[in-house]
């Protein structure tokens, strides 16, 4: 039985009336100038071409550039990241992908279905409720109409002394002006 993802770009074909991945136009994956970006792009394009068969050409433009191309004629797959300004799901799923939202002319996504249950989430006060409620809608984001592939969570390893008091940041941002040394 072949994996899940080969059955989709197997259903993906059948639609576009493909009978072999080697028929599939070769995707074009842009990224910013970053060695890390640059990795990260190699390895999705070793996976797609080893897992689905398809060919992969990476493209990379400096940052202001690569902005203004995503904003204005944005090729079918590019990297963009996105840090929390505060920790909660809307900040990252609605105030970014809903309709209106921070990447909309950027995906050129637009669902109002989506939109609708993150104006809801947003409001509910139950937040086990509300959880849930952003869950379904990012379901709908990521698999059911795949407006994007989310590939990278950002992380960092520290160490930090017993005897030094910190912060521990919910949204990555570290405050360090309020770190103090203990007794």
């Amino acid at each position: 039985m072949p994996p899940p993802a080969q059955e989709e770009l197997q259903a993906y074909m059948d639609e576009m009336g493909y009978t072999s991945p080697d028929e599939v136009p070769e995707v074009v994956l842009m990224f910013n100038t970053s060695e890390g970006h640059q990795r990260i792009a190699e390895a999705i394009a070793e996976m797609w071409k080893e897992t689905l068969g398809i060919n992969v050409t990476l493209t990379n433009q400096e940052w202001k550039v690569y902005l203004k191309t995503i904003q204005e004629d944005s090729p079918p797959v590019w990297r963009l990241g996105w840090c929390l300004d505060y920790p909660d799901a809307n900040n990252w799923t609605r105030e970014v992908f809903a309709i209106g939202g921070h990447e909309e002319e950027a995906t050129q996504w637009r669902n109002e279905e989506f939109t609708a249950m993150l104006e809801d989430a947003a409001v509910e006060e139950d937040l086990a409720t509300r959880q849930d409620m952003y869950a379904e809608a990012e379901t709908i984001l990521v698999k059911e109409d795949a407006a994007i592939i989310p590939i990278y969570w950002y992380t960092r390893v520290g160490v930090t002394k017993p005897h030094v008091n910190r912060t521990y940041s919910q949204h990555g941002h570290e405050v360090l002006e309020k770190w103090s040394l203990g007794q």
